[in-house]
């Protein structure tokens, strides 16, 4: 287990909880390392309910931590991951 700061009372989270997180934010990365060459109709079109998630996660923490960090790379990671989720969502992030 690995703890979490601010988590539950407890401030353990369960293992495959901090895994997830751990995969989303790689599954929003390749989907962004796909993208650089300009984000298509058929790549948009492979993005799942389940990617399209990470990329809305991705692009929410991303900005705080490009931010914090004065990185214009991560920055431009985190808007675009943010631009594709709202090319294919309509709805407010999760």
């Amino acid at each position: 287990m690995t703890r979490q700061p601010g988590g539950s009372n407890d401030g353990w989270v369960k293992p495959d909880q901090a895994l997830t997180a751990a995969n989303q934010g790689a599954d929003a990365k390749a989907i962004l390392e796909l993208a650089r060459d300009g984000v298509t109709a058929d790549l948009l079109d492979c993005i799942n309910d389940r990617d399209a998630i990470a990329l809305a996660r991705y692009g929410a923490s991303g900005a705080t931590v490009a931010l914090r960090r004065r990185s214009g790379p991560l920055l431009r990671d985190a808007l675009l991951a943010t631009a594709i989720w709202h090319l294919i969502r309509r709805d407010d992030p999760p």
